[in-house]
């Protein structure tokens, strides 16, 4: 088979974590067929693309805007896919190819796609005019793919599927592509020492919310609780993973932590690198995820698998995940996340059931990369019917 896999606008957040995971396994699992892989260069993708053999690549140069990525996909994307003439174009980011005849299996976690508004998180006028706007034109290229019955759509949950066939009126066939603990995380090729200056928060509750900034990731509730539940809150501390350059709610919420006097309770340690998250799942207490849209989220995933317990939202995307292996809370209301902090830090007997519900939910669900990448394609096989031409 000829496979061509296009996963240049993934560029961020969980994206690329299910990317390369997938496509170095993908290489390791089935290394008889051509393939040729669109990636935006200098973000790790390099090392998952080598596994693949009789490779063709094609990098598109990575954090670039729609523009760019848009002359890049119609003048040297679409030109080199036609010269490899793929059997199957497996797409990672939400929408196919447009002028291909060949079956298209299209990755859908981009959860803005089928949730309302309320879900999009604080935003200016002006981002909110923008961000609907590239919603919908998003929304019309995802229509347009999934009313061909050739094409299929892979769900990472259910609830996720249902609301996509739901919002679209798809007529295209369905395959579950679930999400796993990344072996980056998980097996680290370092094993990075604690950093040192974590002993300041020695005798504190820490929670942990690993994230980029965006404004469905619901960080300004964070602030908003701690300032409004001070007193009650002082021996917490939560530690986020954000840049002030990934997005201009970035720095006004770094500023709102330092206008409220926070820094030493939301502490803002920056992105980290996958081999580095172990020591900090590992340091802290519990997760928190406030988050008001997730398609999936590895996160949960990897809370589970070194034992954290988890605070989230009380919203379908996270019950289908973390089922009973979660304390919930209202995501729009500061009282209810404040009395979810206070349950988990006064109740060591709660949170070592949630640890193990975590492990047993797990173990439920797990599958290694390896897995999901064998099983994904020998279901595109069938039915692409491509291995019947």
């Amino acid at each position: 088979m000829r496979i061509a896999i296009i996963a240049h606008p993934l560029h961020a957040g969980g994206g690329i974590s299910v990317a390369r995971n997938l496509i170095a396994s993908i290489g390791k699992t089935a290394p008889e067929h051509d393939y040729f892989v669109s990636f935006p260069s200098g973000l790790g993708y390099e090392e998952a693309v080598v596994s693949l053999p009789n490779l063709k690549t094609s990098a598109f140069l990575g954090r670039s805007n729609l523009i760019k990525r848009f002359w890049y996909e119609q003048n040297q994307l679409k030109p080199a896919l036609r010269r490899f003439e793929p059997d199957l174009i497996l797409a990672l980011a939400n929408k196919g190819m447009g002028g291909f005849d060949c079956p298209q299996a299209i990755l859908c976690h981009n959860s803005y796609l089928w949730y309302p508004r309320k879900h999009y998180g604080v935003r200016t006028p002006a981002q909110t005019a923008l961000t609907l706007l590239q919603i919908q034109l998003q929304r019309f290229f995802l229509w347009w793919r999934l009313r061909k019955p050739e094409n299929i759509l892979l769900y990472q949950t259910e609830i996720g599927r249902k609301r996509i066939f739901a919002s679209y009126k798809a007529k295209s066939q369905s395959i579950h592509c679930p999400n796993a603990v990344s072996k980056f995380v998980a097996k680290p090729e370092a094993n990075p020492e604690k950093p040192s200056w974590l002993s300041k928060y020695s005798g504190r509750f820490k929670l942990f919310y690993l994230t980029r900034y965006y404004p469905h990731k619901n960080l300004e509730v964070l602030v908003e609780a701690f300032h409004r539940h001070a007193e009650v809150l002082t021996n917490t501390v939560v530690f986020i993973t954000i840049d002030a350059n990934q997005h201009p709610g970035a720095r006004k919420l770094l500023n709102s932590i330092e206008q409220h006097g926070l820094q030493d309770q939301i502490v803002n340690v920056g992105p980290l690198p996958q081999n580095e998250l172990g020591i900090w799942f590992k340091s802290c207490d519990a997760l928190i995820m406030p988050t008001l849209l997730e398609s999936f989220s590895g996160t949960y995933l990897e809370a589970m698998h070194f034992g954290l317990p988890i605070l989230t939202s009380d919203l379908d995307f996270a019950r289908e995940v973390c089922g009973d292996a979660a304390l919930y809370f209202d995501p729009w209301d500061t009282s209810s996340i404040k009395d979810a902090i206070l349950k988990i830090r006064n109740d060591p007997e709660l949170a070592d059931n949630l640890r193990a519900k975590g492990k047993a939910r797990l173990d439920e669900m797990q599958r290694s990369w390896d897995e999901i990448a064998t099983e994904l394609l020998q279901e595109l096989y069938i039915l692409s019917n491509i291995n019947n031409k």
